[in-house]
């Protein structure tokens, strides 16, 4: 028999790989060298784009290519305090039980960057999950940013992002992302009233030919509505219970309005003093009237955008309304809430806690138009 070169089985092994590598992979190999119509090197798919929406709850991430969900984690992370080792992320962390040396660190309060070694680690482990094995070229990144940054935390942010692993950094207001989200055009003449509530932050902003007109930021949210429910069960029961629970406690059962057919929903807490476990029930008008004060705030925030209107822009305001993003959109009747206090129609949008990252999937089609805000590192 006659002697078989190894060699030859290795470059047929190579040549098997590589077939079936393009095969499986074969839109993303046609994209890579497909140019755009200005035959721009930018219009070639050889760099990523991903958007990203860091908020104070959940950190959302998507890429350009299409095929791919958003992929969302929960902004928070487990470390060491004194060697700074990070232990745990997202979910991971929120269950993990803290002993002597570790701390729960969340990066993100009321849409500003407070922890940056643990901001870069959350963004690093997102941006290792959502980027193809074959990009060898930082992504661009469309990242959203609250109205309240300064330009000094808006900078810091977008530094954040390159230590992490991004190139370009394109900043841009949450306002402008959610438009987007919601099937608006920012760039229109038209002036809309854009509402997101999220966590941590509520912004208001009218927004016409690309700019914010007339814009607002409090740092008030989904966390504050959950932690009067907790302050209230606390005073009147005697017992703890976490953020989360207060959460599902008013998705559950809660309203922006009291309703005639009000029910109760029970769920479990812990009695402050000996700890045991108990039931009890809460009626969703008492819900209702726990979170009124922070709904009042959130109202506020956008009346105050609302009477700052630009007489050229009432009868757009008037005629298209609000339009509401962000997790507490999922609150019932808060479109009614919103609409007899302000006497303006209100939209709530489909799935509004992801408008804000669907509008940055909607922004990276074409970021190549956009004004790079944050210089490249040179590292």
């Amino acid at each position: 028999m006659a002697h078989i070169n190894p060699v030859c089985f290795v470059w047929v092994f190579f040549w098997v790989f590589i077939t079936r590598i393009v095969a499986e992979n074969r839109h993303k190999f046609k994209e890579l060298f497909v140019f755009s119509a200005d035959g721009m090197m930018e219009g070639m798919k050889l760099v990523p784009r991903i958007a990203i929406d860091f908020g104070s709850h959940m950190i959302r991430v998507v890429a350009d290519d299409t095929e791919k969900n958003v992929f969302s984690e929960r902004s928070l992370l487990v470390r060491k305090v004194v060697s700074g080792e990070i232990l745990a992320i997202g979910e991971a962390a929120e269950d993990h039980v803290l002993v002597s040396g570790e701390e729960l660190v969340a990066p993100i309060r009321n849409g500003i960057m407070v922890d940056y070694e643990g901001a870069s680690a959350l963004i690093a482990y997102v941006l290792r999950q959502i980027a193809s094995w074959w990009h060898v070229f930082k992504p661009h990144v469309v990242i959203a940013e609250s109205l309240s940054l300064s330009r000094a935390l808006s900078q810091a942010l977008g530094e954040v992002v390159q230590v992490a692993g991004g190139g370009k950094v394109y900043m841009t207001p949450v306002p402008s992302l959610a438009a987007l989200g919601a099937g608006i055009d920012p760039r229109d003449s038209v002036g809309n009233l854009i509402l997101d509530i999220g966590a941590g932050t509520t912004e208001a902003a009218i927004i016409s030919r690309g700019s914010s007109v007339s814009a607002t930021s409090a740092p008030i949210g989904g966390y504050d509505l959950s932690q009067a429910v907790v302050v209230y069960l606390e005073n009147k029961y005697g017992v703890d219970i976490s953020d989360s629970t207060a959460a599902d406690i008013i998705q559950t059962g809660g309203s922006a309005l009291r309703r005639d057919d009000d029910g109760t929903h029970e769920f479990y807490a812990n009695e402050k003093d000996t700890g045991e476990a108990k039931v009890l029930t809460i009626t969703g008008n008492e819900i209702t009237e726990v979170i009124a004060k922070p709904l009042q705030q959130i109202l506020g925030t956008v009346s105050w955008v609302v009477h700052r209107t630009p007489t050229t822009l009432l009868s757009d305001i008037a005629q298209n309304g609000i339009t509401v993003t962000g997790g507490v959109g999922n609150l019932r009747h808060v479109d009614t809430y919103l609409k007899r206090e302000l006497a303006l129609p209100v939209r709530v949008v489909q799935r509004p806690e992801d408008a804000v990252i669907s509008g940055g999937r909607e922004a990276l089609r074409f970021v190549s138009r956009f004004k790079q805000t944050v210089p490249q590192s040179s590292a």
